[in-house]
């Protein structure tokens, strides 16, 4: 799926949030728009940059407003210099392009101020999305010819929501990708569109149709954060025995955990540049999602994707709506390799349990080592003081590092980072060589 970043003022923000961010996502496009997305302001325009970097587009939305915001034209200005031929602009309100860089007349633009069905329209026609004709057996979920055959065997199991899939007459699923403990994980491709995305199957059979109806309202609620590093749910597909939470396809990337085991099989450990240039994307696409008020709740290496060359996205921010589910049924993972003290004392989880999170994973990146491992039965409070966790810590050997994985590890949550904003601030001062703790001291 290819992503677009979304320059604005902040005064037409209305329209991108009402109008422009749900066409482009039914057009299998990922949005990124600055509503507030990273909280440090040391940090503001490196976000910025890093969001206009890993887009495939920028669209400006022009008007009058847009005119007289110095972000909007110190956005257009770059990305005219680096994105030449992805830049397409979107006027909102009469106004002169001109004024806010000279060539933004000589570019072809969606005009929202006379004609909003054709400004729409001519978008898809800009981005090269507009949908092609389709027969009736394609609309109906068997596929066309041009498609690829399932490349395995599905399960039996799933013929029955399959079938109710196919009904539905959206998704054809291509593939089974994983069977995971709460159910399973398919390719497929939105008919229409024909873009691929990813369906995941929550089996929720103790669930009543309220709560499968709450559920699915909770998860969908997270689709309204939009970064380039965040792969968060399209739309959610309740079925009788499942709820499937449709995401973003990411193509030929593997999992953080994948790539760790085969660092430390070759070296032990990973390099500490190589573990700051992931957490640091990391930590940008999680200040997003603070901002908006929505932690991811259970991040482990599953969950961070990467491909060749080291472009990072984020995945299960579902899974902290399906965790609370299944913990009332009293149903719990049997290690806590990742988990914060508040997850195992059912306290309250919110953005400081992300940047726990991420200090688990900083430590096992540079050790070769979780800091914490042990069973449920086996779980007691000095188990979380930082005494107990230090003697894994100290094998980081970057002063730097080990001082900032310490500090995100503390047992309470004020004496972590405040947020992830900081976080990500506190990896790029790490890179620029340059000591974090300066920023806030």
């Amino acid at each position: 799926m290819i992503s677009a970043f979304i320059s604005h003022s902040t005064r037409d923000r209305a329209f991108v949030e009402q109008q422009l961010i749900p066409f482009l996502e039914d057009l299998g496009i990922t949005p990124w728009y600055a509503a507030e997305n990273i909280t440090v302001a040391a940090a503001w325009e490196r976000g910025i940059r890093e969001a206009l970097l890993r887009s495939d587009w920028v669209v400006v939305v022009l008007s009058p407003n847009a005119l007289q915001s110095e972000w909007v034209r110190s956005e257009t200005h770059w990305a005219l210099e680096n994105k030449r031929g992805r830049v397409i602009p979107v006027k909102l309100a009469p106004c002169d392009p001109s004024e806010l860089h000279i060539k933004l007349v000589g570019i072809q633009y969606a005009d929202f101020s006379t004609d909003a069905v054709a400004a729409r329209h001519r978008l898809e026609a800009l981005f090269g999305r507009t949908p092609s004709p389709t027969t009736d057996k394609e609309r109906r979920g068997n596929g066309g010819t041009d498609w690829p055959a399932l490349k395995t065997d599905l399960p039996r199991e799933l013929d029955a929501v399959l079938e109710e899939l196919a009904a539905r007459g959206k998704y054809q699923v291509l593939n089974l990708l994983a069977r995971t403990g709460s159910g399973y994980t398919l390719l497929a491709r939105h008919i229409l569109l024909k873009y691929e995305v990813i369906l995941k199957s929550y089996w929720m059979h103790s669930a009543d149709s309220d709560q499968v109806s709450a559920l699915a309202r909770q998860i969908q609620q997270r689709s309204r954060l939009r970064h380039p590093v965040l792969v968060t749910p399209i739309e959610v597909v309740p079925t009788e025995s499942a709820l499937f939470v449709v995401t973003q396809h990411v193509a030929d990337a593997q999992s953080l955990g994948d790539l760790l085991r085969e660092e430390v099989g070759r070296r032990g450990s990973m390099t500490p540049e190589t573990a700051c240039q992931l957490l640091r994307q990391v930590t940008l696409g999680l200040a997003h999602a603070h901002a908006m008020g929505i932690s991811h709740q259970s991040l482990d290496p599953s969950d961070v994707l990467v491909n060749a060359d080291s472009r990072v996205w984020v995945a299960g921010f579902e899974r902290a709506v399906i965790y609370n589910y299944y913990k009332k049924l009293n149903i719990q993972v049997q290690t806590l390799r990742y988990s914060s003290p508040e997850m195992v004392y059912d306290k309250p989880l919110d953005s400081a349990t992300d940047v726990y999170h991420v200090g688990i994973i900083l430590c096992q990146l540079l050790t070769g080592v979780a800091p914490l491992e042990t069973r449920v039965e086996d779980v007691r409070p000095s188990m979380f003081d930082i005494g107990s966790i230090r003697p894994k810590v100290v094998r980081i050997k970057d002063p730097r590092l080990r001082e900032l994985c310490l500090r995100c590890l503390q047992p309470r949550k004020e004496d972590r980072f405040s947020n992830s904003g900081e976080l990500f601030a506190a990896f790029v001062s790490v890179q620029e060589e340059k000591p974090w703790w300066r920023l806030w001291t």
